[in-house]
């Protein structure tokens, strides 16, 4: 079978890497061909014969006008439509009347007229089920073999991280305060943030400019992950991969659990905050129980090799290619 994926950013964006890229290997194992086309492609005249000759067609959440969805349903290929976010939204500022409005009718569409709709969570299938009862829930996922935990540490110095894209910096910036307090009071702990951009605040830290394949070192120099989100229609529909990347490493989470982060995050692995007051008590908590962080940590690890691992997610695409596909 030939897959095509109308992709949403290139090989380096997260979703598009943890969502396809990464069962890439999987697929052909199995005799799949799987080729991406990425959305500022999607115009180029090879893109339409690669259409023509595939088996499968997965949209992984490309909001495509429907001039080009009626050209791509023209060739009666079976469609899916795939979405890992609350798309209909968007972080910080939300859209105009009209744009809303254009968004939610191109979204209306696809998974309406697709074959199947997958999703990363439950609060987003609640979504796509307005459209179409044939919707199917594929979690996030890291391969637990290369995501794993370190040698332990044998330090008393303890290290704070964040890691992220620069859109997502907003979150983290929300922390300066509480992370300023924690540095002042504890001169064992450090800070450190793996992101493409430096974070232009006065807390003392370590930037580690993002470079592909440096995410595994980076959340296992770590004692303690962070997880700030805003509390939003946006964020409710997040399934974060930082999440599942620390837990994977028997990193112990502090986070803002909304919405769909509920599915990954729970009181065996995460301790949950709200206002500042509960960041820098539950910081303060951690940094001075190493017994709880171990706990934590080794229950994460857990729960991602019972519910997020490669290894796990994709037998339930197999499944669903099978159920779909003929």
């Amino acid at each position: 079978m030939k897959i095509i994926v109308l992709a949403y950013g290139d090989e380096n964006t997260a979703s598009t890497l943890f969502r396809f890229h990464a069962y890439r290997e999987k697929f052909e194992a199995l005799g799949h061909s799987i080729e991406f086309i990425y959305k500022n492609d999607l115009q180029a005249e090879d893109t339409w014969e690669k259409i023509v000759q595939a088996d499968l067609i997965i949209n992984q959440k490309c909001i495509i006008d429907k001039k080009l969805g009626d050209r791509i349903f023209e060739f009666n290929k079976p469609v899916i439509f795939d979405f890992d976010d609350a798309v209909w939204t968007r972080p910080n500022k939300p859209y105009s009347w009209l744009t809303q409005k254009k968004v939610d009718a191109r979204l209306k569409y696809w998974i309406s007229k697709s074959h199947a709709a997958t999703v990363a969570n439950e609060h987003l299938a609640e979504y796509a089920k307005k459209f179409t009862t044939n919707v199917y829930t594929i979690p996030m996922a890291v391969d637990t073999i290369i995501w794993k935990p370190c040698i332990e540490k044998f330090t008393d110095s303890i290290t704070l991280g964040w890691i992220g894209a620069p859109q997502n910096l907003d979150h983290l910036l929300k922390l300066e305060t509480v992370l300023h307090n924690i540095l002042e009071k504890y001169s064992n702990v450090d800070l450190k943030i793996f992101c493409g951009e430096k974070p232009n605040w006065t807390v003392q830290f370590e930037h580690i400019p993002y470079k592909p394949g440096g995410e595994v070192s980076f959340v296992n120099s770590l004692d303690i992950g962070l997880l700030p989100l805003q509390d939003s229609p946006y964020s409710h529909g997040k399934s974060p991969i930082k999440a599942l990347q620390y837990l994977s490493c028997g990193v112990p989470v502090v986070a803002n659990v909304f919405g769909a982060t509920a599915e990954i995050l729970d009181e065996s692995n995460c301790l949950s905050v709200n206002t500042e007051g509960d960041w820098q008590q539950v910081l303060s908590k951690l940094i001075e129980n190493k017994n709880l962080r171990y706990e934590l940590g080794r229950s994460g690890r857990q729960k991602v090799l019972e519910k997020f691992s490669l290894e796990i997610v994709f037998k339930e695409f197999r499944r669903l290619l099978e159920k779909n596909i003929k």
